[in-house]
């Protein structure tokens, strides 16, 4: 026989589980930023970049929205950075951005566990929006 629950007892309220997966974007890349131009991304960081973004695809956004330290996926707090403006390219009173939310991950190169090679940008629903390109690990 089931046991009663006490009379008055509260139950916590489930945290919703968001199921949509990550999506990929270059919209607002900012190919042209001094320290994070695409022409200093050599063909390996491209290729690592590819096979990222290619391993993140079944990734829901709460799986990708959770702190990897391996990774090096977590989120960016800009004022203590050495880009402390954030992504001036990225307009942020676009309302069907959430651009308040950025974030980083690091790219492998195949031969080491992970190397220096970064990716920066922000979530905005089930999209993740990559800014800028960082194969010299720039931003501190």
């Amino acid at each position: 026989m089931a046991k009663k629950k006490p009379a008055g007892t509260i139950q916590a309220p489930a945290t919703p589980v968001d199921k949509r997966c990550v999506r990929f974007s270059f919209e607002f890349l900012d190919p042209d930023h001094p320290h994070f131009s695409l022409e200093s991304c050599s063909k390996e960081f491209l290729v690592a970049l590819l096979r990222e973004i290619l391993s993140y695809q079944d990734f829901t956004v709460d799986a990708f929205t959770q702190p990897d330290p391996k990774a090096h996926r977590h989120p960016i707090d800009f004022p203590s950075t050495s880009e402390p403006n954030g992504f001036t390219n990225v307009d942020p009173n676009r309302e069907d951005l959430w651009t308040d939310s950025p974030w980083q991950f690091g790219l492998s190169d195949g031969k080491l566990a992970r190397v220096a090679w970064r990716v920066h940008g922000f979530l905005s629903e089930e999209t993740f929006y990559i800014v800028w390109l960082d194969p010299t690990h720039h931003l501190d």
